[in-house]
């Protein structure tokens, strides 16, 4: 260790006639548990300057690593065993909720996709952020399409998304009954006049130029505050 404390094997310690106050005793159960994605090939579209960049990046599984651990694969989770995961987190076994159902099929659909967009959205739905979703949905049996669009709309930032992404994310969204609601608030705000509902507001600025200029996304919460 940094301070000069030496740290030994249980049964090397035990075996010390007059151990040194700065060695101290690993206990037997103590292990170290590492998470790792194994290395991946390298795009057959990048340059070679790139290409040997990304793999000597990746290729963390050498000799030294090797032996360090004794190594498990662990498979992705299936539909079943996810949703087994996902409803006993919410305490709540014995019952089955449309909208999670939705949620998990809408999942694995990207997932098991051989689109590669559809791939890269799926990256961002993990186990961890799917249960985060299913929170919001528990209490909502009936009528959840809307708040389960903009949910996945959120958690994936579907409008900050390169534009083929965006456009197979969102295709994929109506594919699968998650329409985009036509009943939502739609607004157009610039520094005159802000349009709202067809509904057109006049903003008037006596110091406009102090005024800065932001870049306005479209969010239904927002719209309905203004």
């Amino acid at each position: 260790l940094p301070d000069g404390t030496l740290l030994l094997r249980h049964d090397r310690y035990d075996n010390l006639k007059n151990p040194n106050k700065n060695i101290r005793r690993i206990h037997p159960s103590f292990r170290i548990i590492a998470l790792a994605e194994p290395p991946s090939n390298t795009n057959p579209g990048s340059n070679e300057s790139s290409s040997i960049k990304s793999s000597s990046e990746q290729n963390w599984l050498n000799a030294e690593t090797l032996n360090l651990f004794l190594y498990h694969q662990m498979r992705s989770l299936n539909l079943v065993e996810e949703r087994q995961i996902i409803y006993s987190l919410l305490s709540c076994s014995n019952q089955s909720i449309p909208a999670i159902d939705h949620l998990l099929q809408f999942v694995h659909e990207l997932r098991n996709s051989p689109e590669t967009q559809l791939k890269t959205v799926a990256r961002s739905l993990s186990t961890r952020n799917v249960l985060r979703i299913a929170k919001h949905l528990k209490n909502n049996s009936s009528n959840y399409h809307t708040q389960l669009r903009d949910q996945l709309i959120r958690q994936t930032s579907a409008p900050f998304l390169p534009r083929l992404v965006q456009d197979a994310f969102y295709e994929a969204l109506n594919k699968s009954g998650l329409e985009k609601n036509q009943e939502m608030i739609s607004s157009n705000i610039n520094s005159k006049q802000s349009t709202m509902d067809n509904k057109q507001l006049k903003s008037s600025f006596e110091h406009a130029a102090k005024v800065p200029f932001t870049v306005f996304y479209e969010n239904p919460i927002h719209s309905e505050i203004i």
